[in-house]
């Protein structure tokens, strides 16, 4: 091996503390490795703890304090002699974690922004491009949680659809599309757009971006488009605008299903079923003969701290089985094996003697 001579670079030059090192996980160096383009973007306010996204996934990142002191060496600019220069040394390493997008903000930034039937034009208005420097995550994950959200993108406006107009919309498309003899699989969107707009005043960029949410849209011509209806996702948002009415009054079940039956129409009745809204109610019964009854209780509501997840869980609810209570946790947790870490860390479990598994609270605060 050849000698290099080594220099330092100039004290005064306002390069002592300039320079991080980032350790990638496998996954991202594969990403450089197949384009040298790739953008990685770190995201958050003054204050929050800083996340790195790609255009698909949001990682956290954690300093690590190492016992060797690494160098970082570069080669000198025309002013500086030796074969390579030390511009810093750090003694810290950059983690990446995968980390679930962060998006309780979003809700938050968009209050007061909703859309629906009387929706006042002349008003305040929230760009894409703002919530973007808000908002914790990748891209992808922002847009995803557009669509989940169901929240308009008006020419680069967003807002957010009211629940109610949302399903007024829907049993709107629904009611046009069986009175048509549209098939789910292969419906023309725009037909649909233009009845609704002329019927009952919906802008056709409205109708078509709630059918995006319900649906894929495909392009068969430059002024022609397909809709091919996702039935249970239609079903289960008609099933939680119904419920949404009971947040402080409780349904009983029987009388719920027979609504939602009946919101849906004959056509689709068959798909009608409790699974669809799990995470967004709870079940409580006046006695051990009494028939059940239903309470709205969204888990996109909830906190999205673990800590203050579990202790509003348990405010609740004393007891929660398993299967009831892991809905309200998917939210917070990348996949099952997290979830599990954060029931073993902020819950104490128990197996009654038909093999039930029940979760309490571990009392105190977790930290």
């Amino acid at each position: 091996m050849s000698d290099l001579s080594l220099h330092f670079s100039d004290p005064n030059g306002g390069e002592t503390g300039q320079y991080r090192l980032m350790e990638l996980p496998q996954e991202l160096v594969t990403l450089v490795q197949n384009d040298a383009h790739q953008q990685f973007t770190i995201r958050g306010r003054e204050g929050d703890d800083a996340v790195l996204c790609t255009a698909h996934k949001t990682y956290n990142i954690r300093a690590i304090t190492i016992s060797n002191t690494f160098y970082i060496l570069t080669p000198p600019n025309d002013q500086e002699p030796g074969d390579a220069v030390i511009r810093d040394s750090v003694k810290q390493i950059l983690e990446l974690s995968p980390s679930i997008p962060k998006l309780h903000r979003l809700r938050g930034l968009l209050r007061g922004y909703e859309y629906d039937e009387d929706t006042v034009e002349d008003r305040e208005r929230r760009m894409l491009v703002d919530i973007k420097s808000e908002i914790q995550a990748s891209d992808a994950e922002l847009e995803a949680s557009l669509k989940d959200g169901h929240i308009l993108v008006l020419g680069e406006e967003l807002r957010p659809m009211t629940p109610s107009y949302l399903n007024t919309v829907l049993e709107l498309l629904i009611n046009t599309l069986v009175s048509s003899s549209f098939s789910p699989e292969a419906a023309p969107a725009s037909d649909i757009a233009e009845s609704l707009e002329c019927d009952h005043e919906v802008p056709q960029n409205v109708s078509l971006q709630v059918m995006s949410w319900f649906g894929d849209l495909t392009l068969d011509s430059p002024h022609e488009k397909t809709w091919r209806v996702t039935i249970v996702n239609v079903v289960r948002q008609l099933g939680i605008g119904i419920l949404s009415a009971h947040r402080n009054t409780p349904v009983d079940e029987d009388e719920f299903l027979t609504k939602w039956r009946t919101v849906v129409g004959d056509s689709f009745e068959n798909r009608v079923d409790l699974s669809l809204l799990l995470g967004n109610f709870i079940t409580s019964r006046q006695s051990s003969s009494s028939k059940p009854t239903l309470t709205y209780f969204p888990s996109s509501e909830l906190p999205v701290l673990p800590a203050e997840r579990f202790s509003d869980l348990f405010l609740l609810q004393t007891r929660w089985r398993a299967a009831d209570i892991a809905p309200f946790l998917s939210d917070i947790a990348i996949d099952n094996k997290e979830r599990d870490k954060l029931l073993m860390k902020y819950a104490r479990s128990t197996t009654d003697k038909e093999g039930v598994v029940w979760y309490t609270t571990r009392g105190g605060t977790v930290v």
